[in-house]
């Protein structure tokens, strides 16, 4: 367990760690306020790898989540969160990001899972709402898909499509942003 010894304004970090093969979950975060997750490792850990639930300004960077029977990277009930520079392969669900508000979830890889990265607002949670969610410039493989592409120029297009495997921001009627990627082209 880690905790915060109180009084502490700065948050906490934890860097460059593995938590591997537990019955369990990976790296949980509850109720969590300033907390950084940098170089971590999460494999097969039970149901989810990385795991921020009713917390605020997390930031999960340069870390992998692999092997999870539901998501790698789990973003619950959560606000002003950010996702980036990690790797989520192998899981059932890459990155998912479920009734939470201002989340960044920014140059990450999500392949061999079952979906790359999902947005959620489902009902009957204690938080009922989900808002300023951005997807950017992430890349998600087919399952069993093998490596990432070479690098490619930047298409031009509207905001609301994905090109060669790599999301793009989608905005919906009504303000509401989502995302979506996946082997469309």
């Amino acid at each position: 367990m880690i905790k915060n010894p109180g009084g502490a304004d700065d948050g906490i970090t934890v860097s460059q760690s593995a938590a591997g093969f537990t019955l369990e979950n990976g790296v949980v975060l509850t109720g969590v306020d300033r907390f950084l997750l940098s170089r971590i490792t999460a494999i097969s850990n039970g149901e989810y790898g990385l795991f921020p639930v009713f917390s605020s300004h997390v930031v999960i960077e340069r870390s992998t989540a692999t092997g999870h029977t539901d998501a790698g990277i789990y973003v619950g009930q959560s606000s002003n969160i950010e996702v980036r520079h990690s790797t989520a392969d192998g899981n059932v669900l890459g990155i998912e990001i479920e009734n939470s508000t201002r989340v960044g979830v920014f140059d990450n890889e999500s392949h061999d899972n079952v979906v790359g990265v999902m947005v959620v607002l489902l009902p009957g949670l204690t938080v009922k709402t989900s808002d300023g969610v951005r997807v950017l410039h992430n890349w998600v493989g087919d399952p069993g898909g093998g490596r990432r592409p070479r690098r490619h120029r930047r298409q031009r297009g509207d905001r609301q499509s994905v090109r060669r495997r790599r999301t793009r921001e989608l905005t919906h009627p009504g303000g509401a942003r989502g995302a979506s990627a996946g082997g469309l082209r």
